[in-house]
């Protein structure tokens, strides 16, 4: 029993401390760029904007993760639109996207928003890690007993540990260049569970791939 404790508080205190190695990341970054700014007397409404969306973005998912975590918020199932769930999501997004919907009449039992945040995740994950100049592709199919969503992008350069890309605070040393909490796809995985859903991550030297699959 004591040895379980033990075990449970390194844990908690290495998760902490994962925590606080993210947030000073993504934190850092955005208040160096509001000081440059500042030091050369150029802080406007956008930089203030970038700076707070960023450290903002890093909060919420931190706090996501952790209402998750503990069964928050409890999942509500009900049927959705499919198509029209990923248009919306689409048009929130400031990606390069291109959305591919051939069969309108979808309908699948979930969860409208927390499948938002999958989506939104997801997009924003190849958004990260796509090369410069690509589009987002997002394919939307009926499968036998249910639908899939496929969110794919061009990688800028091969994924070093891709295995690893669910794990929590995990980030690709490939992308350590940028801004990224470690946790987009660790909170999908996660509500794809609580959903019942399926993701599976596909990836080659050029492209990145992640399917949702939503059985009914």
């Amino acid at each position: 029993e004591l040895k379980r404790e033990r075990q449970a508080e390194f844990e908690k205190r290495r998760d902490i401390g994962n925590l606080l190695n993210m947030l000073t990341h993504e934190i850092k970054t955005p208040l160096a760029t509001l000081q440059m700014a500042q030091a050369v007397g150029q802080v406007d409404d956008y930089i203030l904007s970038k700076t707070t969306r960023a450290i903002s973005q890093a909060i919420t998912q931190a706090d996501r993760v952790e209402e998750i975590e503990r069964g928050e918020p409890i999942n509500e199932k009900i049927l959705i639109d499919l198509c029209a769930a990923v248009e919306s999501a689409a048009r929130k997004s400031e990606s390069n996207l291109s959305v591919d919907c051939a069969d309108q009449s979808i309908q699948v039992l979930t969860d409208p928003g927390l499948f938002q945040i999958i989506l939104s995740n997801l997009i924003t994950n190849g958004d990260k890690y796509s090369s410069a100049g690509s589009i987002i592709a997002v394919n939307v199919q009926s499968v036998a007993k249910g639908a899939m969503v496929t969110v794919s992008n061009t990688l800028a350069k091969p994924l070093l540990a891709s295995e690893r890309v669910t794990e929590k605070y995990y980030r690709d040393p490939t992308n350590n260049g940028s801004s990224g909490t470690g946790l987009g796809l660790y909170i999908v995985q996660l509500l794809c569970d609580q959903l019942g859903h399926e993701l599976q991550i596909v990836t080659s030297a050029e492209e990145f791939k992640a399917v949702i699959s939503i059985y009914s």
